[in-house]
């Protein structure tokens, strides 16, 4: 839901989960285009609680600027856009962006190599009590994406909010339960589970797939 920020009482509008989903995807490819090398450097120096803006180099305040959203969602983006565009945090983005970059460099789900570790190695930017955390989630997306590529993959090919995503992550429930630590506590909902499998996707195959996104530039 979005409200605006009047002091009269008005009706939160419903937003439609499909809208919204087809928004944000639309923003993350044009981001990855309009801002390639601050989108890779979002990728490289981030984790999945936080994102280091100091290492990419931008302030997050200028990356999701008005003027910044409306190059993205084109001179008609209405308020409704912008709310949606603005009340995106670092992981969702980054995940976003993410998904986007790694549909872009595979039209069908990659093979995993012959001999592939189950982790990865991947860097972490949180600290304090948000690096277990980031942690335990990296490991959680490794694992759901190295027992289940095929069926990672076959998620971020439906639009968000759509049954088909539904179905798709409904059938990643077996890997879901073997990928779980004994006490961890992970939100599983489809947009939640978009944003892992986009996550171990792009880290397992993406990430390395040109020197663009590797180092950041």
């Amino acid at each position: 839901q979005v409200q605006t920020g009047s002091r009269i009482a008005v009706k939160p509008r419903v937003v439609d989960p499909i809208m919204a989903g087809s928004i944000k995807k639309g923003f993350g490819r044009c981001a990855l285009r309009m801002r390639k090398d601050a989108s890779a450097a979002i990728m490289s120096r981030s984790d999945p609680v936080n994102v280091d803006w100091q290492a990419v180099g931008i302030k997050r305040e200028k990356f999701f600027s008005a003027q910044g959203l409306r190059e993205c969602l084109g001179k008609e983006a209405n308020d409704l856009q912008l709310a949606l565009g603005m009340s995106l945090n670092d992981s969702s983005f980054r995940a976003i962006l993410m998904e986007e970059a790694y549909l872009q460099r595979f039209d069908s789900a990659p093979t995993l190599p012959e001999g592939a570790a189950e982790q990865t190695d991947r860097t972490y930017v949180s600290k304090g009590n948000d690096l277990p955390s980031a942690m335990g989630l990296g490991q959680f997306a490794d694992c759901l994406t190295f027992r289940g590529t095929a069926e990672s993959d076959a998620i971020l090919r439906t639009a968000p909010g759509t049954k088909a995503e539904l179905t798709a992550a409904q059938a990643m429930a077996p890997i879901l339960g073997e990928c779980l630590v004994e006490g961890q506590k992970v939100s599983l909902t489809p947009t939640s589970i978009r944003a892992l499998v986009a996550d171990g996707l792009w880290v397992r195959y993406g990430r390395n797939s040109s020197s663009a996104l590797a180092q950041g530039k």
